[in-house]
This record gives structure tokens, C-alpha cells and sequence, in this order.
């Protein structure tokens, strides 16, 4: 279990029904916890909504995301325990706020990366999210959900970690919202097994 000390990292950038993703023998999913605070006009119920699209993209990954709630305008009610705890890669934190102050105005989120290439900290912008929703005709809870899971794949999968198609993508196109409109969006089998081998090296349960 490691300790979270930081670079950013730039995520998502605007401008297969099942992965093949699962990594063969493990019969037990890894349990990873993301506490999230939402700090933007984000509605709590879209915000529960994408914590369920973002945990089944991780689902098809081997992982299973356990949700905590923690501070203004969170999904459910603040909990306690768990939000001030962090450590990579078994408790990451996620906040969502309005926009970036340093990013280009169309970045949707950033990854902040440690010295040993993993992170525990990564923030999304709920205004340029709101804008790909209403550009893409998408649901809300879809975009949020697979964003959310880009940044937690950053902080998983470390520095580099951008790919020329799928999730992990730079820039999503139009036919990567379809893909996620249909639950098509997903982690490369590449990339499963490189959050795997990460996972694996470090403290997590199964169950």
C-alpha cells in the first residue's frame, strides 16, 4: 500500500457490448474505493447515475468500485469513514468542480500522478462535460460516467496512458459517445492487464 505525495496529468480532451476486457482465471473482482466530492452545479441524481455507468465499465474490467459520498452536493449523505483516508491503488479520491483554472477551457478532467507513476487524485469539470452532453445528445449520467472512469483510469494505469482509440482516448469523437451511449466504451484488454499487474503489486480486497 502506497501513499499519494504529485504531477498532472491532462485527461479528456472535446473536440464491446461486452469488453473483452476480463482478465482470464481471476474469479474474484478487485474492490478499489473512490471517494468522490462534488463541489459543482452537478445534480446529485445524475451524479449516482454516472458513479453506476463508470462502476460497470470497471465491472467488465475485473474491478468493483466501492462509492463513498464526501462533502457539498455528494450523491448520497456525507459519509465519514473513507474520506479522508487515501492510498494507491486501493482508495482513490475524485472531485468534481465547475471548471479548470489552469487546463484549456476544454479540458473535462486531470489525473495527478505521483513520483512512482500512480496517483490517488484526479478532478473532473462539470461545465465542459455539460457542453459534450449537449453537443453529442448523450445522457448526462453517460458522459459523466465514462469520464469519471478516463481520470480513475489514469491514476490506474499511470503516466502515458492515452491511446488512439476507446476510453483512454485524448479526444473523444462522436462515434466514441455512440460506444458509450451502448455500453460499448470500454478499457482495451491491453489495458486491463496492464490495471491488473498495478493492482496486483499493491493492497486491494476481493471478493
Amino acid at each position: 500500500m502506497k501513499s499519494c505525495t504529485v504531477a498532472v496529468v491532462p485527461g479528456l480532451i472535446l473536440l464491446l457490448l461486452l469488453s473483452p476486457c476480463l482478465v482470464r482465471g481471476r474469479s474474484q473482482f478487485v474492490q478499489v474505493r473512490v471517494s468522490v466530492r462534488n463541489a459543482s452545479p452537478l445534480l446529485p441524481s445524475t451524479l449516482k447515475g454516472a458513479e453506476q455507468v463508470a462502476g460497470r465499465v470497471f465491472q467488465r474490467a475485473g474491478i468493483e468500485i466501492l462509492w463513498v459520498s464526501c462533502g457539498v452536493g455528494a450523491a448520497d449523505e456525507p459519509s465519514a469513514i473513507g474520506c479522508s483516508e487515501v492510498s494507491f491503488p486501493s482508495h482513490l479520491h475524485l472531485q468534481i468542480i465547475s471548471a479548470s483554472r489552469d487546463l484549456s477551457r476544454s479540458a473535462v478532467g486531470a489525473a495527478f500522478l505521483g513520483k512512482e507513476n500512480g496517483g490517488c487524485y484526479a478532478d473532473l469539470f462539470y461545465e465542459p462535460i455539460h457542453r459534450l452532453q449537449e453537443v453529442s445528445n448523450v445522457s448526462p449520467a453517460v458522459v459523466l460516467g465514462h469520464a469519471i472512469a478516463h481520470e480513475l483510469g489514469h491514476l490506474l494505469l499511470g503516466s502515458n496512458s492515452h491511446s488512439p482509440r476507446g476510453l483512454m482516448r485524448g479526444h473523444w469523437t462522436r462515434h466514441d459517445l455512440e460506444d458509450a451511449s451502448k455500453g460499448r466504451l470500454g478499457f482495451s484488454s491491453e489495458q486491463c492487464l496492464r490495471i491488473a499487474a498495478r493492482l496486483e503489486r499493491g493492497e486491494t480486497d476481493t471478493r
